[in-house]
């Protein structure tokens, strides 16, 4: 049996209440017997006053892998945000049992068959594609698939199924094709992504893609016209004025089993001061049906 706790969009420096949602989700999991955290991406800024944060996460004394987010590299080049994490590269394999973990990553833009790695949010003003999967990964992705694993667990920021605007993998149908060759073989992916602050579960052939809501809030930006915080906390959290917090972290821990498959222990949580509903906006945002879970699911 391997079991891990997942979680994603943290968003350490851009709320008031980082340090209290790792605190509780530390808290929550320490006793489960985890064999590892796996964070898929924005999680804080990869600064020398962060490294607490890391550390914080680290201190359960079981191996923490990390995904890359498109915000990780907001104002720094990749290389400080592999330095920070530790990582000698964005995308790798780790083994339990018979299971393979795959990490990708899509934080690349390409224009004109030229592809450039995130950072200073240079995607932003890209007229190129992205998120989009660089084909050199693709072919180390077919490598790491060809072996005797049966079950293989894909981790991503970004989805590889959500076709709203350039929320998923631009390139996502051609590793969906890499993924139903796989599957057809008799065996079994399963893929986690975060990046839309969204609960979500879609099956394509028979591999099941599971969208991870955020830890912390779902992003508004204009349409967030509600003020419930203090003048002082908008100055010092200016991207608080976008967004609606959840009351609590979320996150979900999963336990992969022979007999039971890989079931996912999700949870519930509200709204913080304010909601979608009061916002006017109860239907779906990116792509995604709007909630504030994680949902439980079993998957055989």
């Amino acid at each position: 049996m391997i079991k891990f706790a997942v979680f994603t969009d943290l968003h350490y420096d851009f709320i008031p209440d980082g340090q209290e949602r790792l605190n509780t989700f530390l808290y929550e999991i320490k006793d489960k017997n985890l064999d590892f955290i796996m964070n898929l991406g924005d999680f804080c800024l990869p600064i020398p006053e962060n490294k607490h944060v890391l550390n914080h996460l680290e201190s359960l004394r079981v191996p923490c892998y990390h995904a890359l987010g498109n915000h990780d590299s907001d104002t720094f080049e990749k290389s400080q945000v592999f330095d920070f994490l530790n990582l000698n590269n964005s995308y790798y394999t780790f083994t339990y049992s018979n299971t393979k973990f795959i990490v990708l990553d899509a934080c690349f833009t390409e224009v004109n068959g030229v592809y450039t790695a995130y950072n200073r949010k240079n995607f932003k003003s890209s007229n190129g594609k992205y998120p989009i999967i660089p084909p050199e990964q693709l072919e180390w992705l077919k490598h790491e698939l060809n072996d005797t694993y049966s079950h293989y667990v894909l981790f991503s920021h970004h989805s590889l199924e959500n076709d709203f605007a350039n929320r998923g993998i631009h390139n996502r149908l051609e590793v969906q094709e890499i993924l139903s060759e796989v599957t057809e073989q008799g065996k079994r992916i399963t893929c986690f992504n975060g990046h839309d602050h969204a609960d979500s579960n879609v099956k394509i052939d028979d591999t099941h893609y599971i969208g991870i809501n955020g830890m912390s809030y779902i992003w508004f930006g204009d349409f967030c016209t509600l003020r419930p915080y203090s003048l002082d906390m908008y100055k010092m959290y200016p991207l608080l004025k976008d967004i609606v917090l959840y009351d609590k972290g979320l996150y979900a821990v999963v336990t992969i089993d022979n007999n039971e498959g890989l079931v996912i222990d999700g949870m519930t949580s509200g709204y913080r001061n304010i909601s979608p509903d009061d916002l006017g906006l109860n239907d779906s945002w990116n792509g995604r049906k709007l909630s504030s879970v994680i949902s439980s699911v079993q998957i055989k």
